[in-house]
């Protein structure tokens, strides 16, 4: 299910790899209140470079899809 985004600040396009990660992480801070919920994992189609934010950031409007091989399109 590959799905392509255009960032539209940035122009960069991303390739989603997963929109329900989860955030773990060990140490003595609390990151279970500050980073709970599902998060985006995305990756720089020209450098390879793999990003992790929010999905619901991901999804506030600064992306807007390319194409999605569940839709043939644009979503």
């Amino acid at each position: 299910m590959s799905q392509l985004y255009r960032h539209k600040k940035t122009g960069g396009v991303y390739e989603i790899i997963s929109r329900i990660a989860k955030l773990q992480c060990s140490t003595a801070l609390d990151f279970e209140k500050e980073f709970s919920g599902d998060w985006t994992v995305y990756k720089d189609i020209e450098t390879g470079q793999i990003y992790i934010r929010p999905t619901e950031v991901f999804m506030d409007g600064r992306f807007e899809q390319l194409y999605s091989e569940q839709t043939g399109g644009a979503g």
